[in-house]
């Protein structure tokens, strides 16, 4: 910028191709090195191509993107006053304005960022740094209503001629509801490092992460999911461990609970092998490699899924996870379906936890409340969860119920007997009180060689009105769930309603080809379907 300013070429063409990549053993004043293993591009527009993906996912998460587009865009803006042959804004198929729809769809029903990475829950689009974004993607993207409604939520503008031209269309009366969609945003300079799913339905968010690990900022959650309900949190990730500027807690920097809880695995809600964290908790290692997308589909509002395998968290364990957001009319609200295979080469411990919201309010499986808590281990962040309670199954289909703010919500579960549930509470080892006393539940299973298929169908329903003090529909409609087929090839369940409906959800493991043709028996009933899943309506009479 102090190029443009003096009109001084040399310092431009420095700021926008780098200085010579001549030698690897340049560092900067930390001792950190200055290029990257193999790197041929240096400058700003080659860090446009390593910070975002094509979709304009920046891999360390929505809340550190929201404060780096500032700089990103204002010598963007500056370049484009003095140097619009350089057609910033349209570089790489206008990935900076990608990248500000990308930052405002990872947003919930209050505006607020998915907790993705190291982030401090509550900031949102209200952030000053987003003034700027918003003008300048309105004025030079396709001058997008529904950005004017967030501009005006804000209710100021920067100084600039994109800010002015805002405020003017808003007086003109411009301006709708912002559309926020079902989105796949690919992670990766090529999109190739996984990515986030997000689908949406009704008031439901399901945020599904497999994105490459995010550097010093990255959780080790791979194939995790968080629920959104209406605004609000059902199945939480935990963000990060700090209270940003509150000098109470170490000067408002990061706790040292941030690496021993928030970053592990049994922190988030996706599965832990021998109670590890993936990749061992190595960050140099989690960064070479990523997870691999293997379907998303949100063109049918009533199916959409969001699959991906993982199969270097652990060695010789392959993972891979389905998760479908259904919309019937038998139910009052979307169903979350959940299919976590588990491929082990040998026998090993499989935990899935839960990090919910609100009231624990029952179990069918019969549960034995500890008299003394004590840590459920010493490491990998079990050392802060105390041990509640716990229980096994002695049959194939469980629930677990809560409830929050005013609505129910029932995991159905498809058990193996000798299945065991844990409720823990977060607090151990927390001398100075820095973590969140949130509870959680885990569904453990003794892992055998080959396929373990973890199914379960999440279910939001009734209500409760303090003021009449009246509940509805408090334990949900769902009857039975069953893993009802299940290969190398294909995995399937089923599951029924008190009114004896039946539904099954297929998904090919290996093809996901929407050409490919598919055909299964399950129990003398024929199944054939195309693409990588389907959702059949079973007519129990046949």
């Amino acid at each position: 910028m102090i190029g443009l300013v003096m009109q001084n070429e040399d310092l431009i063409q420095k700021a926008l191709y780098g200085l010579p990549l001549d030698t690897k053993t340049a560092t900067d004043n930390d001792g950190g090195s200055i290029q990257k293993e193999g790197q041929t591009k240096a400058g700003f527009l080659a860090q446009i191509d390593h910070s975002f993906s094509p979709d304009g996912y920046y891999t360390e998460g929505p809340y550190y993107q929201r404060y780096a587009m500032y700089p990103f865009l204002i010598f963007a803006l500056s370049l484009e006053h003095q140097k619009k042959d350089l057609k910033i804004f349209e570089y790489r198929d206008g990935v900076l304005l990608k990248a500000i729809d990308a930052l405002l769809q990872q947003t919930d029903d209050d505006g607020e960022f998915f907790p993705l990475n190291d982030a401090q829950k509550g900031m949102s689009y209200y952030s000053r740094e987003l003034q700027l974004s918003l003008a300048l993607g309105y004025y030079y993207g396709n001058q997008d209503e529904g950005l004017l409604s967030l501009i005006q939520k804000q209710n100021r503008v920067p100084l600039t001629y994109s800010g002015w031209k805002s405020a003017i269309d808003l007086a003109k009366g411009k301006g709708k509801k912002f559309d926020k969609r079902s989105i796949y945003l690919s992670d990766g300079p090529k999109g190739e490092k996984g990515g986030i799913g997000v689908l949406r339905s009704k008031e439901h968010e399901l945020i599904m992460k497999f994105t490459q690990h995010g550097m010093g900022h990255g959780h080790f959650d791979r194939l995790s999911y968080s629920l959104n309900y209406d605004g609000h949190e059902i199945l939480q990730d935990y963000g990060a461990a700090r209270y940003v500027n509150i000098h109470q807690k170490d000067g408002g920097g990061y706790l040292k609970e941030n690496k021993t809880w928030a970053k592990q695995t049994i922190a988030h809600n996706t599965v832990v092998i021998d109670g590890q964290s993936q990749f061992d908790g190595k960050v140099k290692v989690a960064d070479r490699i990523a997870p691999d997308e293997f379907v998303f589909s949100a063109e049918n509002q009533k199916v959409q899924v969001v699959s991906a395998k993982e199969n270097n968290a652990y060695e010789g364990v392959e993972l891979f996870r389905t998760l479908a957001l259904i919309t019937d009319e038998s139910f009052e609200n979307p169903l979350v379906i959940d299919l976590y295979n588990v491929k082990l080469s040998e026998e090993a411990e499989i935990e899935l936890p839960y990090h919910y919201h609100g009231q624990f309010m029952s179990s069918s499986i019969a549960l034995t409340r500890n008299q003394t808590l004590s840590p459920l281990g010493k490491e990998d962040g079990y050392q802060h969860l105390w041990k509640v309670a716990e229980g096994e199954a002695d049959q194939e289909y469980e629930q677990i119920n809560w409830f929050d703010k005013t609505r129910f919500y029932t995991l159905n579960v498809a058990s193996n007997k000798g299945d065991q549930l844990v409720m823990a509470r977060l607090g151990a080892n927390d001398p100075n009180f820095n973590l969140r006393n949130d509870p959680c539940f885990i569904l453990k299973r003794k892992g055998q060689k080959g396929n373990n298929l973890m199914a379960s169908v999440l279910e939001t329903h009734g209500s409760y009105s303090t003021v009449t003090e009246a509940s509805r529909n408090s334990y949900g409609n769902i009857n039975s769930v069953t893993i009802s087929f299940h290969t190398d090839e294909y995995s399937a369940i089923s599951f029924t309603n008190k009114q004896d409906e039946e539904w099954t959800f297929i998904i090919s493991t290996v093809d996901k080809s929407s050409q490919t043709t598919h055909e299964i028996t399950i129990e003398d009933r024929q199944y054939k379907w195309g693409g990588p899943f389907a959702l059949f309506r079973n007519d129990l009479k046949q």
